[in-house]
């Protein structure tokens, strides 16, 4: 039986894994606040915050949302659960600095290790980057354990998902071993 079941509410876990490397300081153009031509309305960490607050917001709005932040660059930090605390989670949110290395592979490691959710209908990973990854710290090297990692966390309709979300230069061939399920929905041999 779910917790939508007995409560009539869907609740949703909702794992948040946030790039903080340095070049997150960028503007969207990929230039640095001492550049000419630096925008600061468009600073990638504050767009990714404020999409990051919607997102939790909407889940919100869907049922009760349960909220852990993983945010990495060379090192990695994870946040308690934010248990239907959406104010929690965003403050959290809004307190990440930029600086450091892009490090795929400790990130997926850091979530994996030891992890314990809160019950939940569904439980979804959202990683969030705006480059690649070091090198050494490709997901790539991770993405069996990741795959295994992701489709235990539920099965049928209550089937964790896995997104991998890139801004800046953050390329596909480098977020498809974070997205799961790997679908080919529309046939053409490429994952959606």
């Amino acid at each position: 039986h779910t917790l939508q079941a007995a409560s009539g509410t869907p609740t949703y876990n909702l794992v948040l894994v946030v790039d903080r490397s340095g070049s997150m300081a960028m503007d969207a153009s990929g230039n640095w606040s001492n550049q000419s031509g630096f925008d600061p309305n468009t600073v990638r960490m504050e767009i990714a915050k404020a999409a990051l607050g919607k997102l939790i917001d909407r889940f919100d709005l869907l049922g009760n949302v349960n909220v852990q932040i993983v945010d990495f660059a060379s090192d990695v930090n994870e946040s308690a659960w934010y248990v239907d605390n959406t104010a929690g989670a965003a403050n959290y949110i809004n307190g990440l600095q930029a600086g450091g290395g892009t490090q795929y592979s400790t990130a997926l490691n850091a979530v994996m290790n030891g992890f314990s959710k809160p019950p939940a209908d569904k439980t979804l990973f959202y990683f969030v980057t705006d480059g690649e990854p070091n090198s050494g710290y490709e997901a790539t090297t991770v993405q069996s354990a990741w795959e295994s990692f992701v489709a235990s966390q539920g099965s049928g309709a209550n089937a964790s998902i896995s997104f991998g979300v890139g801004i800046g230069s953050a390329s596909l061939a480098s977020l498809n071993p974070i997205a799961y399920p790997t679908v080919d929905a529309d046939g053409n041999g490429q994952e959606d």
